[in-house]
């Protein structure tokens, strides 16, 4: 059962976003909520020919705020060439909120007992490693306090220096009850596990380490797979609430301490605390 925590600060309105994985689903939704929040939003595709009508709508409505950009997370020399050109597109800003939405939905209909080696291998690379590797190449570019970076300083840093790494990932609860999704499950098992070790290595009063469970994403709105339509109506809803959740973490002055053993949480749309 997810627990509710009081939190010590009011949401902070971030300033400047990336977003990988947004042509679709969940991504273009929560890059759309920033944007109507005022913020600059760099969202990645993987294929920058075809960035999808979502996006291109978006750089249409909000201009030269919205940058798309591209990466596969699958290619670690493609994650290293997006950390130098969002690094330079900076200028030595930083950013507040870095999302990770790459990956795949489940296979439909294959058992473990179905699936080829090649095809285990590749999700767990999708939804597991890529993901990782883009937070641990891309986290150095996000804000952190003054404590943080080791600044001596008497003031109190306030809690829009605090960025935020967020990966989506999904509730190790979530049921599988007609088969058939464990493999993107394990998957995102991997995720969490792989996040809890990097926040492990984190300092406390540096950034918050969000694993985000969005809810069943079985229709596509998580938008992660070729099946995710661009836009779907509930996306909408969900990328509001955890949008709002993201900021309401970043608000949170004090330093992130562990929680149930891991310095990083896994927190649902309602910023409610999911057990691990």
């Amino acid at each position: 059962m997810s627990a509710s925590v009081p939190r010590s600060g009011s949401p902070v309105r971030a300033s400047i976003v990336l977003v990988i994985g947004a042509a679709r689903g969940l991504g273009l939704a929560m890059a759309r909520c920033w944007l109507d929040r005022g913020a600059e939003v760099i969202a990645t595709v993987r294929d920058p020919a075809s960035p999808g009508d979502g996006l291109l709508a978006l750089r249409a409505q909000h201009g030269a705020r919205l940058v798309i950009e591209d990466v596969d997370v699958m290619h670690e020399e493609r994650i290293d060439a997006l950390r130098d050109r969002v690094a330079q597109r900076l200028r030595g800003r930083r950013l507040d909120v870095l999302l990770v939405n790459a990956g795949m939905t489940s296979l439909p209909g294959r058992p473990v007992d179905r699936i080829a080696t090649a095809d285990f291998n590749w999700v767990m690379n999708s939804n597991a490693l890529g993901p990782m590797r883009a937070v641990v190449r891309l986290a150095p570019l996000l804000s952190v306090p003054a404590s943080a970076a080791g600044i001596a300083t008497d003031m109190p840093s306030p809690a829009s220096d605090r960025g935020a790494v967020a990966v989506m990932s999904a509730d190790p609860g979530t049921g599988n009850g007609g088969g058939g999704a464990e493999i993107f499950l394990a998957s995102k098992a991997a995720l969490n596990a792989l996040l809890r070790g990097y926040a492990a290595r984190q300092s406390p009063a540096g950034p918050a380490i969000l694993a985000l469970s969005p809810g069943d994403c079985g229709q596509g709105d998580c938008g992660a797979g070729p099946e995710g339509t661009d836009d779907p109506p509930d996306a909408a809803r969900r990328a509001e609430a955890l949008v709002a959740a993201i900021e309401a973490r970043r608000a949170d002055a004090a330093p992130q301490e562990p929680s149930a053993g891991s310095r990083a949480l896994l927190i649902d749309a309602d910023n409610r605390i999911v057990p691990w």
